[in-house]
């Protein structure tokens, strides 16, 4: 239930954290990014953050709770134009539950 999600989860705002780690992000030099490897726990429905690290040219992957996962997939899906073959991979990651994570 996306209304339940997003009135519960912290995962459903944008942070001024996330704002500030933007900020630095795009203030690097241009190939910054390029073919880093970025594992985001607790990209929050939104995904703004590891979708624009992916833009920018980072592999990505974007981790949440399960209730999130299809809110979350469905914004990389709207900026896939835009991100191409550098979306996001989107997996659930819950912590301390095993079973969510490979080991």
């Amino acid at each position: 239930d996306p209304q339940r999600a997003m009135g519960i989860y912290t995962g459903s705002n944008l942070t001024p954290a996330a704002l500030a780690l933007l900020h630095w992000a795009y203030k690097q030099p241009k190939q910054f990014w390029a073919g880093k490897r970025v594992l985001e726990l607790g990209s929050g429905a939104v995904g703004v953050v590891g979708m624009a690290l992916a833009h920018l040219g980072a592999k990505v992957v974007m981790t949440d709770v399960k209730v999130l996962l299809p809110l979350l997939k469905y914004n990389v899906d709207l900026n896939r134009p835009l991100l191409g073959d550098r979306a996001p991979q989107v997996c659930e990651l819950h912590w301390g539950e095993r079973g969510t994570y490979d080991e």
